[in-house]
């Protein structure tokens, strides 16, 4: 279990404001800090790809920081991270090849089992340089109906050693949470924003 160094950071967070935005057409959640809008401060940046409850997480997020002794000491404000959950996550793996947009990239429960992704990894170099790289997965979601999917375990497993290889094995973490594919995905979210905040 990692110590997450959370706790006052949590309670300030949780004071923070959502904003809904109209981008390019889409419509994005927004959670600012309260001060945002008067300050030159820099923030990190977690960008999430697909949809979550926000709403859940930031519960999650604000019990991570009830039960935690640890104060946050510092939030890199150069950092940006991309963080996506099943197919969400597969995308935010594959832009480490395509795009150095992102500082950092959290893939939970992600789609590793994908067609030819395993091999796509082996033969392809990252476009950026350095990178930490978060990576979770239940403990239930290998044993899937559908035989692509039951790989999943394998295919993350090697996924992580790929990426030790490629960016270092001090900047990758896996985490194993209880549970297949649908369980807790909101405390999983937390977990690795907390664990993001916590580097």
């Amino acid at each position: 279990m990692l110590s997450f160094c959370i706790r006052n950071a949590i309670i300030k967070f949780m004071k923070n404001m959502i904003k809904t935005m109209n981008i390019a057409g889409m419509e994005c959640l927004l959670y600012l800090p309260e001060e945002y809008e008067e300050t030159t401060k820099n923030y990190s940046c977690f960008y999430v790809n697909g949809e979550i409850p926000i709403k859940d997480v930031l519960e999650e997020l604000k019990k991570m920081g009830k039960k935690s002794d640890f104060l946050l000491l510092s939030i890199k404000p150069e950092h940006s991270v991309l963080i996506g959950y099943s197919l969400g996550g597969l995308t935010a793996v594959y832009t480490l090849y395509k795009t150095k947009v992102f500082g950092n990239i959290g893939s939970l429960s992600g789609s590793l089992w994908y067609d030819d992704w395993i091999a796509f990894m082996e033969s392809t170099l990252p476009v950026t340089e350095s990178c930490k790289i978060y990576l979770s997965l239940g403990q239930k979601e290998s044993k899937s109906r559908n035989v692509r999917m039951a790989k999943v375990a394998e295919c993350t497993e090697h996924a992580a050693e790929i990426l030790k290889l490629q960016f270092g094995t001090e900047n990758i973490f896996f985490e194993w949470n209880e549970g297949g594919h649908f369980t807790d995905i909101p405390k999983r979210f937390a977990k690795a924003i907390a664990w993001f905040m916590g580097d």
